[in-house]
């Protein structure tokens, strides 16, 4: 029996919707066009929007988030937004950002709403204990540890199965993106 359980595989750290709320610089990579930065902030209540700063001052993007991941609760067996689990998903809609004939959000040839699934970047040892030990979730309570970078791509489609990657997307956390320049953050 303990031989079986050790050849199991972990399970995967997941994280609580909480350890992704605040102020981010994000940056988006859409294949064909230039590499923007954003200064995001998500909102408690799962919305986001950009605010003033970098190359998209004036251009906004708005949308919904979430934390997404597969089976992890009771009675889900596929992909699905949970209350915690192992993604960041941001859902950006054209009607929430601001358009132009030459994009939406300043993001040139954009012209319809997409998606951006990134995954937390856990940089140390240290870190990937204290996410499999609970740190990042829920259950670590109002104290848990909030996610500092995360990375993945960006997707169009509506439907699981007709989705395209589109370009790259990063974030890092306001605090560590102020820290990395030798600022303080405001």
């Amino acid at each position: 029996l303990e031989r079986r359980r050790s050849a199991r595989p972990a399970r995967p750290a997941t994280f609580a919707k909480r350890a992704f709320v605040g102020r981010w610089r994000m940056l988006i990579d859409m294949e064909g066009g230039a590499p923007l930065s954003y200064a995001v902030v998500l909102r408690p209540g799962g919305t986001f929007r950009t605010v003033g700063g970098g190359e998209g001052e004036a251009a906004v993007l708005g949308g919904r988030w979430a934390v997404w991941g597969r089976g992890m609760a009771k009675g889900v067996a596929e992909w699905g937004v949970l209350p915690e689990g192992t993604h960041l998903w941001m859902r950006v809609e054209r009607d929430a950002s601001t358009s132009t004939l030459a994009g939406i959000g300043g993001l040139a040839g954009v012209h319809e709403s997409f998606s951006l699934w990134s995954e937390p970047s856990l940089s140390s040892p240290a870190s990937e204990l204290a996410a499999l030990a609970g740190a990042y979730s829920s259950s670590a309570g109002e104290r848990g540890a909030s996610v500092a970078s995360c990375s993945g791509a960006a997707y169009f489609g509506t439907a699981s199965n007709e989705y395209y990657r589109a370009g790259r997307c990063s974030m890092i956390r306001e605090e560590e993106a102020e820290a990395g320049r030798g600022g303080r953050p405001q």
